[in-house]
Order: C-alpha cells, then structure tokens, then sequence
C-alpha cells in the first residue's frame, strides 16, 4: 500500500482487525524486519508497518529526514488507514520516531514501546561521528553496511545468525545511499525526549539488550526510573537486534505490554 505526503509515496503493509499496533523499523533496515512478530498479532489486532523515507519502499524526502519528519509520515499512514489510536512499537531509530510521533499525536497512543531504543539524544562525540559517517556513506556504502550490521549482533549471534545477518546486509545495500545520510543527520539532530517520558499518561516499555554495542546498558538507567508508567525488558544475550537474538522472548514482552496497555 502507499499513500503521500509532500507528494512523495509512503509505503506500507497493513493486516488484520482489531486494535492497532504500528511498527517501526531501524536504520537500514525495513518493514518487514517486524513480519515474524506480525504473523502471530494478525489474528486479533489491525497491524500496520510503515517503510520509513528514504528506506523499503519509501521515496526520500529531502538531504536530511528528521525524526519529525518521519512522524509525519508514520501520522500520515494512520490518518489513511483511519486509525484513531494505537500502540506504536519502534526499533532502534524507529523508537526515536516513535518518540516524536508520541510528542505531537500523543493523544492517539496507548502505549509506547522503545525496541532497542533510547530517549536520550546524541552526546557531542556522537553527533560527530554521525557527521563522519555521512561522509563515509557517501564514498562507501557497500562497505559501511558489510561491517555496521553485524556488529549489531553479539560475537556469538554473529557466527550463529552468519545466514540470516547476511540477507539483512543484501536488504540493507538495496536503501538508497541518500536515504542512509539523510537519516544518519535527522538522528544526529533528534531532540532529548527524557523530560517528555517524565509526562506521558500512557505506559512504556523499554526492551533492552544487554550486550548491544550501540545502546550501552548503562545508558538506560537515566530514563526507566522518570515514570512509573516504563516497564522493562532486559534480554541477557543480545545485541542491538533483540526481534531476532531473543525472538521469543522479546515478541512475549511486546505481546503482554500491548495487552496490557489495552485493558
């Protein structure tokens, strides 16, 4: 399915009746990194995935996707679908997404999940090496994503996962190089929304990887602990892809915090 905005074409899969739950993809991936969790909500819930700009599907907008941006885009869809509220549930920059969906449609959400994810903003050592990674995508794309996404994973679910990490890579080359920057810089320039997660009414629920590379577990402490609306899942022996390091407990996280924050 598409729809547009701005004049540029949204792409996104929708199935099922029933409450809605939205999913979000990370940076280079897209939305069908959430088809295994889908499978099994579709029977009892509306499930939509959106390819967010610049990546699947989806056309790039500009040089540069802020996370507002792709909010937009996310409300965009959910206005299409007439879709009145939901649980939105984001990986990685998805949850960044989310998170800025949350600040201006906050009051179609009924909750929030943050999958691998973090309200914090980029420190200055890491708003710079965002810059520096745009310019390296830029004379080396191929070779940034053969390197970046297995390092998403543990050691171990590198060597044991080496098959499917590999597809993810061939996916990952098919974004164009301009999506990649453009959503490289719009991360760099995502605002702190730790004061926000003080305010939400709604719940929220962190799935944390315990060893994952990109969000340091000691990272996590200045954010569970502002509202007592946070739940939170620790996955012992994953990385950044915890959909897929701990598949079946991180989907019974998920499935529980959406019933719950239905009831």
């Amino acid at each position: 399915m598409t729809v547009e905005l701005e004049g540029k074409k949204i792409n996104y899969a929708h199935a099922g009746t029933g409450p809605c739950i939205v999913f979000l993809h990370g940076f280079l991936e897209n939305l069908t990194i959430w088809d295994d969790f889908v499978a099994e909500l579709v029977d009892d819930h509306k499930v939509i995935q959106v390819d967010l700009p610049g990546h699947g599907k989806t056309e790039l907008f500009g040089s540069v996707h802020s996370m507002t941006l792709m909010a937009s885009a996310v409300h965009t869809v959910l206005r299409h679908e007439g879709v009145q509220e939901c649980v939105i549930v984001g990986h990685s920059m998805g949850g960044y997404v989310a998170l800025e969906f949350c600040k201006t449609f906050g009051h179609m959400v009924k909750g929030l999940c943050l999958f691998n994810s973090s309200a914090l903003p980029d420190t200055p050592e890491k708003k710079a090496e965002r810059t520096q990674v745009a310019k390296i995508l830029k004379r080396g794309y191929n070779h940034f994503v053969e390197e970046a996404i297995p390092h998403l994973f543990t050691a171990k679910n590198q060597e044991k996962l080496k098959d499917l990490i590999a597809e993810l890579v061939r996916e990952a080359k098919e974004i164009p190089v301009e999506g990649a920057i453009a959503a490289t810089l719009g991360m760099r320039d995502r605002a702190d929304s730790v004061a926000f997660l003080k305010t939400v009414k709604f719940p929220v629920l962190f799935v944390i990887g315990r060893q994952d590379p990109i969000i340091p577990f000691d990272k996590y402490k200045e954010q569970i602990f502002v509202n007592e609306l946070i739940n939170v899942y620790v996955s012992a022996h994953s990385g950044h892809m915890g959909f897929i390091e701990d598949r079946d407990g991180t989907f019974d996280s998920v499935k529980n915090f959406i019933d719950y924050a239905y009831e």
